[in-house]
């Protein structure tokens, strides 16, 4: 949840459902499989960026656009996270020659 409201914390509520729509979509190393196949027995439905198919209404325009927005907020914000982690975890590792 941090890397989706990091620069702003207190809408966390406002994100649950898509934080929870990601977890259950992505593959599990241990499970081999997303949550969602394991549950359903399918692979999760593909969801195609807001800006793709645009709509006559402009408010559903902006909901998709500030979708799409967050979407890459948190894209970053993910890959940030996974080179600190990495970065970190290699400080105390060295190199093994055989």
């Amino acid at each position: 949840m941090r890397c989706l409201t990091g620069t702003k914390p207190k809408q966390w509520p406002n994100h649950l459902a898509r934080a929870e729509f990601w977890f259950n979509t992505n593959f599990n190393i241990s499970a081999k499989m997303s949550p969602f196949k394991a549950l359903y027995g399918q692979e999760p439905p593909l969801l195609v960026k807001g800006a793709d198919i645009p709509s006559k209404l402009k408010d559903v325009n902006q909901l998709s656009k500030d979708m799409d927005e967050l979407l890459q907020e948190l894209r970053n914000n993910l890959l940030k996270a996974q080179d600190q982690m990495r970065r970190s975890a290699n400080k105390h590792r060295t190199e093994l020659i055989l």
